[in-house]
């Protein structure tokens, strides 16, 4: 977080929404960079472990490192960068609830984001095998 988001975020609920989602953006391209041959599942998952050492869980227990995989599996099945900005917003949604409630385009936009899949309209197998190949042929995923 850069100080002036850093500064905006105590004044404005708003800017707090806003640099929660790009913080997430960083740090997944971040780990995308760290690890560019992994697939978009494993990248969402460390950065939902990194959010979560943050608020102070032990992320080297394997029960985390499941509920990090269950967690990012819809997400994973967007294409970036809406995977990760729809994995921002539900931390948003998840933190801070009353953010939401107070600017509703987060939770427009998340809606937006995420109505392919809660609709049915986006074959979720399919598209987990297309965007994340490696864990697909491997056996670690099964959809």
């Amino acid at each position: 977080m850069s100080i002036l988001g850093f500064l905006k975020s105590i004044v404005s609920a708003e800017a707090l929404g806003d640099e929660t989602i790009r913080t997430q953006e960083n740090c997944y391209q971040q780990v995308k960079n760290r690890s560019p041959h992994e697939d978009p599942h494993v990248w969402l998952a460390e950065v939902w472990l990194a959010r979560m050492r943050l608020r102070g869980v032990n992320i080297n227990e394997s029960s985390s490192q499941m509920m990090a995989m269950a967690e990012t599996l819809n997400f994973s099945c967007l294409p970036e960068p809406k995977n990760i900005r729809a994995l921002g917003l539900y931390f948003l949604y998840k933190e801070h609830p009353e953010i939401i409630n107070q600017f509703p385009k987060f939770g427009q936009e998340f809606d937006a984001l995420m109505a392919p899949i809660l609709t049915g309209r986006l074959q979720i197998e399919a598209e987990y095998k297309k965007r994340n190949p490696k864990l697909s042929t491997n056996g670690t995923h099964k959809t």
